[in-house]
Parts: C-alpha cells; structure tokens; sequence
C-alpha cells in the first residue's frame, strides 16, 4: 500500500473531520480574490479565482453527499497528492531549487521568494512592505524612500537593503522607511507620498526616479496600458495636471490595497495564506513567462537599439533628441512634483529626487575605466536625467542627479558596472545599494 493510499484511509477513518477539513480548504482560498474584489481589483483573474475556489466547493460537497464511496475516496486520494506535491515543492523552495518562481506578494508577512538576477527569500513586514518591522515609536528624524522595484528591492536580503545603508550612516537604526512597488511609476509616488504622511509622519522623503522606465510610465504613449488598470495624468493648460477620468478605478484599488495592509491581521489571513502556496507560484509561473519586453516595442534597427529592447525599455529613453512623448512625459511629472511640493510645504517635509541612470551593455563595450562620456553616437544616457533636472529646479525641489554624480567622482565603468545586476541593465546589487545610500547621506547630512 503506498502512503498517499494510506494517507485516504487515515481520512476515511476519521470521515467527517477529514470531510470538513477539505471542505474549508476551497472556502479560505476563496477569500482571497473576494477581498481583492471587494477592495475594488475587478481584475478578471480575481473573477476567475473565485470561481475556481467555489466551484471545487461545490463539487468536494457533492462528491461527499452524493457520491459514492469510490467516488469519495478517489477525491481524497486526489487531494492527498496535491498535498504531497505541495509539500515536495516546500522542500524544494527553502533549498533554494525552484528556478521557475520568482514572487512576491506586497501583504503582511507575505513570502518573498525570488530567483531573478539573484536568490533572496524572506517575508514581508506587517504592513506588506520588503524589509524590517517599522519602528514606530521611535520619535527622531523619520526618512522615507519612495520607488518602484528598486526600492522594492527583493534581489539583496534586507540587510544590505538601500534603506539599512543609509540607517548606519545615519546613526539612527529604525529611522528609514523604504516603501517599494514593482511596476509603479511617478503617478504612484504621489499616492505613497500622501500614504507615507498618513502612517509614518516623514521629516524627510526621497523620490527615486528611474530614467529607464519611469518617464514612459507617465505616458500611455510610451508604456501603453489600459488606462483603468493603471494611473494616467494628464495635462491641463501648462502648469496644471488632472487624473484621467478612466484612472479613477485604478487609483481607488491602489488606495484601498495600501491601507488594507493596515488592517487587523484576521483580514490578511487569505491573503497571506496563498502567498506561501508553491503549487500556485508554479502553475502562474509556467502560465506567463518571467521575462518579456516590457512595452512589447519590436523596433528593428542597429544592435545596440536591439539590446535596448531586449531589457524591457524603449530606445526613446536614451536618445540625444527627446522626442515629443518625453517631454510631455516630464511635463507630468514637473506638476506631480509641484504638487508633492505643496503638500511637504503644508506638513513641513523635505522633498527630494533622486535619478537612477540606466546603462545598456553596448556602454560598457565602448568605453573602459575612467576615460568614457555618457554623450555618444545617436546616444545621451543622461538627456532624460537633464529634463528630470530642469523639472526639479522650476518646482524648487532638491534633486540629486546620479549620472552627474557618477561623471564628477570619475568611477570606472567597471565600477558603475558592479552597481547593478546583468552588467548593466538589472537592480542595484548590493553594493548599488551601498553606493546610492552614501549618495543620498551626503545629501540630507547638509
């Protein structure tokens, strides 16, 4: 008799309890996309996971109240194997042996396990976010980073986190926030920016703006999405900007996600719960391949325009001639700065950006240690980070521009290489985050 059999007749001997067991199972999965659906995420997949969960209810009940005892015991049986392949696939995920799943779920005490560019598994915090439990009551100078997946930052462990640098050079553990969203852009860094003085009262908070996406974010043009799944401005006259009607979707979900994770713990539980079911990270990893374009451009041409593409960014981002989306792109975002202004100004915060240049590979090709120019060929790796810039000075915001910085210390290609993953292309390692930290002191020690 082999254990799955005798695992069944376990079951069967204690037939209610195992009955109603399974019977559960189905109904706490199914709170989870329900409260995602009530939160506002009318996303089809929640619809689809509801009734995914609801239906295998349905049919656990029938099959136990109607079927017949082969019947029964062939639902035990199946589901005693999808517990032993979910087990297998636990031991498989703390040796670090599942290259197919790389996930993480923004929810409290959500698992994080991730295997691009590199291996990291940890655990959100309480309230959903990629590092240590926020000391709250501490009362001294609060500073909090605002980004996307830079910030997010589930490639290094947490201790060699942007946030944990610059808490050392501060001399203040516990005093920095880091509050990181994968796929969010500038639009959203407003949100969090409101959400951050809700819940965290900030003296001082940093922006990072990624020159090689987070500009196309502001434009349906350049990063096309469905409007009402993601957060779109537009510009109203030349100094004013207005939500697009058909974001207002978008921004209730985002709002209700972020202040859900505030909840009690009760109403986190599903939530939570899924985020540690490996069987689902694999089935959703072999559904959607991990890599892709990112705005799915298919532009032929010379191959560094190519490889361009091929890391998921538009060949406009680093072009000497700024194309027209671009600058109404920073158009946007001079506005949304304008506005974060206002409100630092009302509740006495210091505001400031921060730019993350990008490199392509064919950068470090051309040029070697110290003797390399970011203006070159049909290229300008920094004309996004000079509008960035101009924006910045016209609002009267602080930004530390990191490409000039870069040029200024004079570091080696080799150097600026090792900042980041993929030689290039990919997140802070760790000594990105190190370098970016010592950046950012220095700024805010003044």
């Amino acid at each position: 008799m082999n254990s799955s059999e005798e695992v069944v007749r376990s079951i069967s001997m204690r037939s209610l309890f195992g009955r109603l067991l399974i019977l559960v199972c189905p109904i706490l999965l199914a709170l989870d996309p329900l409260d995602s659906i009530l939160l506002g995420d009318n996303r089809l997949s929640q619809w689809l996971g509801l009734s995914f969960c609801v239906a295998i209810f349905f049919t656990f009940a029938l099959v136990f109240l109607l079927g017949s005892k082969k019947a029964t015991n062939a639902t035990l049986r199946l589901v005693v194997v999808v517990c032993m392949v979910e087990a297998a696939l636990q031991i498989m995920a703390m040796l670090q042996l599942l290259p197919l799943v790389s996930d993480c779920d923004h929810v409290p005490f959500g698992r994080v396990y991730w295997n691009l560019e590199a291996r990291n598994a940890s655990i959100m915090n309480r309230f959903g976010w990629h590092y240590s439990e926020f000391d709250l009551r501490e009362k001294g100078r609060r500073v909090i980073l605002i980004g996307d997946s830079y910030i997010e930052a589930v490639q290094v462990p947490v201790k060699n986190h942007l946030a944990r640098h610059l808490e050392r050079l501060l001399n203040t553990p516990g005093s920095v926030i880091p509050l990181g969203l994968p796929g969010i852009g500038p639009a959203h860094y407003l949100e969090l920016f409101e959400y951050s003085i809700r819940h965290y009262q900030p003296h001082d908070v940093v922006f990072f703006v990624y020159l090689g996406n987070d500009i196309d974010d502001l434009s349906e043009k350049l990063a096309p999405r469905s409007p009402n799944r993601y957060l779109y401005y537009a510009l109203d006259g030349a100094d004013s900007i207005r939500l697009r009607p058909e974001s207002l979707d978008a921004l209730r979900v985002f709002h209700n996600k972020l202040e859900s994770n505030h909840r009690h713990l009760m109403w986190s539980f599903a939530h939570t719960a899924r985020s540690y079911i490996m069987t689902y990270k694999v089935l959703l990893a072999l559904a959607h391949p991990l890599v892709g374009q990112r705005h799915g451009e298919d532009r032929p041409g010379r191959p560094d325009e190519k490889e361009i593409v091929q890391a998921g960014l538009n060949v406009g981002a680093f072009e000497k001639q700024v194309s027209g989306p671009y600058a109404e792109a920073c158009q946007i975002l001079q506005n949304l700065l304008a506005k974060s202004k206002q409100i630092a100004d009302i509740h006495g915060v210091r505001i400031m950006v921060v730019t993350i240049p990008a490199f392509p590979k064919f950068f470090f090709r051309k040029f070697e240690g110290t003797d390399y120019t970011f203006e070159f060929d049909q290229w300008d790796l920094l004309a996004l980070e000079k509008l960035v810039r101009q924006s910045c000075d016209d609002v009267g915001v602080s930004c530390l521009a990191m490409g000039d910085y870069m040029a200024r210390k004079r570091i080696s290609t080799q150097e600026i290489r090792s900042l980041y993953f993929n030689e290039g292309p990919g997140h802070f390692t760790d000594k990105g985050h190190a370098f970016f930290a010592r950046a950012v002191f220095d700024v805010l020690k003044q």
